[in-house]
């Protein structure tokens, strides 16, 4: 019969003998050993691991028997790729330890990628768990996944009023096992998975259009993604945030070359917003003439004189159809 035996983390003190023993040191900077206990997760493989990395590329000095980092050592970029690997590592070996259920929840975390309820998360799974016992145990590994840092709770995002009542994806320290466990699912899964959570969303009117577009982008409803990365745009438009609106509209071109004809209205509209977001950014002197030949031929009438004119025709026009 198998056991599963769960070793305890290094204390403070292990951790700092592991350091000296690696280092040959007789003792070790306070922010050293920090770096170490928070980034290994107190593990002694993976502490080993981020010594030696950080040894190797000379991050690490030994003067007096006492080892430390060198000055301005998070500047390097021997630091950010030693620190990296070595949360990478971290986080999978964490997930190692993660039942099957557990991990199936991850994975259908990385799916929805956004902020979400946990009822998402729970209906998604509902959904599509291949194994029944995954849907019996979805509340326990939920609060499992929160408990371990995995998922942050309701309680732990109040202070982020944005995402008030929501769980989301960790950021920090295990954000990189988020796309190791989107990699595992295969195409087709991830297309259905995606296309479960983009209706639920749409259904429970719970995302904005840049979200839902994302989501039929990624589950290949090209029709619907068109449709939402389009108001995406104008909403970025509207909001001035030009660069994003500007973002989404090449992304619009290059989906709706390669997909049916183009509607001549839409052409137009984009063409404009495209001129607009480049003037506002410093990238088209011509905008006048070229917004104003867009409106034109979108049946609107002669515009003001004048960039702030010209835009105000345009949201107007914005509206129409």
């Amino acid at each position: 019969e198998l056991q599963r035996h769960h070793l305890e983390g290094l204390s403070m003190a292990e951790c700092s003998a592991l350091c000296c023993d690696v280092l040959a040191a007789s003792h070790i900077h306070p922010a050293l050993l920090d770096l170490v206990m928070d980034k290994a997760d107190a593990t002694p493989g993976l502490a080993r691991q981020l010594l030696l990395a950080l040894r190797e590329t000379s991050l690490v000095i030994v003067e007096e028997d006492l080892a430390a980092l060198i000055p301005n050592a998070e500047a390097s970029p021997h630091y950010a790729k030693a620190v990296t690997q070595s949360v990478e590592q971290t986080a999978m070996s964490r997930v190692e330890r993660l039942s099957s259920s557990q991990v199936y929840l991850l994975k259908i975390a990385s799916i929805v990628k956004h902020g979400f309820k946990a009822e998402l998360l729970k209906h998604v799974v509902r959904q599509s768990a291949p194994d029944p016992g995954v849907v019996d145990t979805v509340d326990s590994d939920l609060r499992h996944l929160v408990s371990q840092g995995f998922i942050r709770s309701d309680k732990r995002a109040q202070a982020d009023r944005r995402r008030s009542s929501m769980c989301s994806v960790e950021t920090l320290k295990l954000h990189s096992i988020y796309g190791s466990m989107y990699d595992t699912i295969l195409f087709r899964e991830r297309r259905e998975l995606h296309l479960l959570v983009a209706r639920y969303l749409e259904q429970e009117k719970e995302a904005g259009s840049a979200v839902l577009a994302f989501h039929y982008r990624r589950g290949g409803e090209s029709k619907s993604a068109l449709h939402y990365m389009s108001l995406a745009a104008r909403e970025s438009f509207v909001q001035q945030s030009y660069d994003q609106c500007l973002s989404t509209l090449k992304e619009i071109g290059a989906m709706e070359e390669a997909s049916s004809p183009i509607p001549p209205v839409a052409e137009i509209r984009r063409t404009f917003m495209q001129a607009a977001c480049a003037y506002h950014l410093g990238l088209d002197p011509e905008f006048i003439a070229s917004a104003t030949e867009a409106l034109r031929r979108l049946g609107c009438p002669a515009p003001s004189l004048g960039a702030h004119g010209v835009a105000s025709e345009a949201l107007i026009s914005l509206r129409v159809r």
